[in-house]
C-alpha cells in the first residue's frame, strides 16, 4: 500500500510538470501538434492517477473490513439498520416484538497489559486466637514492687467451738498463717528490619508489629494455662467409679465441677469454665447411643457450649485427651508492663547493617492463692477417666 502512495505521488508531479509544460509552450507559441502531443499525455498520466486512486480506496475498504467488529461499532450498525423497524414498533404498527439483531462481534486480545484490580490488605496465615488473659480479673503494679507479689494466706485452721456446760472448760482452737510470693514474668519478642523495607514498603512496618504483638499474648497465654495446670487438684472418680452406665466426657465434667465445688465446702467456688481441646469437644458433641441418638445431657444449654453452667472454651493451647475444670474468680493477673512496643538501631550491629529492631515486652503474674488452688482441677486423660466411670 505505501508503494502505491508513493507511484501516486509520483504521478502527480509528473501531471504538474506536464501542465507547466503546456503553459510555457502555449506562451512560447509552440505549434498546435506539439501542443497536442503534451495535452495526450497530461490525459494519460490522469487516467493512470485514477486508476491508482481506486486502487488504493479498494485496498483500504478491504483493510476496515477485515478489522475486528468492535461491540458498540456492532451496537450502531444494528441500529442503522434497523431505523425503520424501531419507528414502526414506537407507533404501534409493528409486527413482532421489534427485536434489533446484533452481528456477531470479533474476539480480540491485549497483550501485556498492566492493567488490574488491587485486593487491599495482606492475606494472614492461620493462628491460635490469645483467649486466657481475658478470663480473669486484673491487677496494676507499679514501681518499687520489686518484680514480685507477696501475699498471705491462712495455712493450718482448727475449729473447735463447742458447748460446754457450767464452769466446764472453754475448747481452744487454733490458727496460723502463711506467706507465699510470685515472681513477674517478663515475655518479650524482636526482629530486625531492613530500614529501606519499612521505607519501600508501607505496609512492613504495620504488619511486623502485629507480628511481635501476637507473639508475645500466645506466649502469656500459654503462661496462664500454666499456671493453672500447676495449681490444679486432679480430677478423681471418687464414689462414681464403674458406677455409670455408658459414661462419655459430659459425666467427667459433671464430676469435676461437683469435686471443686465439695473442695470449697459447697461455698467458696462456683466453677464457670472448662478448657479443652478442639478434637476433644468434637468427639464429644458426636458421642451417641448404640441406636444413633446423640447423648446430650439434659443439663446442656442450647447454645452448645454451656454444660451445667459451665461455658466451654475450646483451644489447640490445651493437649488433647486433656481438659481443665476451673472458678475463674479466684485467679488474678498482675500487670506490671503492659504490652509494649519499642524501636532501636544500635543493638549489635544494627546501626552498621542500617537495620531497625522492634521489641515487644510485657511483665504479668498469675496470681491462684495457695487457698484457691483447689478452685482449679485437671482431668489428665478424658479417655481414662470415661474408662474409671
Amino acid at each position: 500500500m505505501d508503494n502505491i502512495k508513493e507511484t501516486i505521488e509520483e504521478i502527480n508531479s509528473q501531471i504538474e510538470a506536464k501542465n507547466q509544460e503546456i503553459k510555457e509552450s502555449i506562451n512560447e507559441k509552440a505549434s498546435n501538434e506539439s501542443v497536442k502531443t503534451l495535452t495526450d499525455e497530461l490525459s494519460e498520466l490522469k487516467e493512470v492517477a485514477k486508476r491508482q486512486g481506486e486502487a488504493l480506496k479498494n485496498i483500504n475498504v478491504a483493510k476496515e473490513s477485515a478489522l475486528p467488529l468492535t461491540f458498540s461499532d456492532a451496537l450502531k450498525n444494528a441500529f442503522e439498520d434497523s431505523q425503520e423497524k424501531i419507528k414502526s414498533v414506537k407507533s404501534g404498527t409493528a409486527n413482532g416484538t421489534g427485536e434489533i439483531s446484533i452481528k456477531e462481534v470479533s474476539s480480540a486480545s491485549v497483550i501485556d497489559s498492566t492493567a488490574s484490580y488491587y485486593i487491599a490488605g495482606i492475606g494472614q496465615l492461620p493462628v491460635r486466637r490469645a483467649f486466657l488473659d481475658s478470663e480473669f480479673a486484673h491487677g496494676s503494679v507499679g514501681f518499687e514492687s520489686g518484680g514480685t507479689i507477696t501475699y498471705w494466706d491462712q495455712n493450718v485452721l482448727e475449729r473447735n467451738a463447742s458447748n460446754v456446760g457450767e464452769c466446764d472448760a472453754i475448747p481452744e482452737s487454733s490458727i496460723d498463717w502463711k506467706e507465699y510470693s510470685v515472681t513477674f514474668t517478663k515475655v518479650a519478642d524482636s526482629i530486625p528490619v531492613c530500614a529501606e523495607a519499612m521505607e519501600d514498603y508501607a505496609f512492613i512496618e504495620s504488619e511486623v508489629k502485629n507480628f511481635l504483638l501476637v507473639n508475645v499474648l500466645l506466649q502469656n497465654d500459654a503462661n496462664i494455662l500454666a499456671g493453672v495446670d500447676t495449681a490444679a487438684q486432679t480430677w478423681v472418680a471418687g464414689a462414681f467409679a464403674g458406677a455409670l452406665t455408658t459414661p462419655t466426657t459430659f459425666d467427667v465434667i459433671k464430676i469435676g465441677k461437683s469435686q471443686i465445688e465439695n473442695s470449697g465446702q459447697n461455698n467458696s467456688y462456683a466453677p464457670n469454665v472448662v478448657l479443652m481441646n478442639p478434637q476433644d469437644y468434637t468427639s464429644m458433641m458426636l458421642a451417641k447411643t448404640t441406636d444413633g441418638q446423640y447423648l446430650f445431657p439434659m443439663y446442656m444449654s442450647s447454645a452448645e457450649m454451656i454444660v451445667d453452667g459451665l461455658k466451654i472454651i475450646t483451644s489447640s493451647l490445651v493437649p488433647q485427651d486433656i481438659l481443665y475444670i476451673l472458678d475463674s474468680s479466684k485467679g488474678t493477673i498482675y500487670d506490671h508492663r503492659g504490652l509494649s512496643l519499642d524501636y532501636a538501631s544500635e543493638h549489635g550491629e544494627d546501626f552498621l547493617h542500617d537495620r531497625i529492631r522492634l521489641r515487644a515486652t510485657l511483665r504479668k503474674a498469675f496470681v491462684i492463692r495457695n487457698v484457691n488452688a483447689n478452685a482449679f482441677l485437671k482431668v489428665d486423660s478424658i479417655a481414662g477417666a470415661i474408662a474409671a466411670l
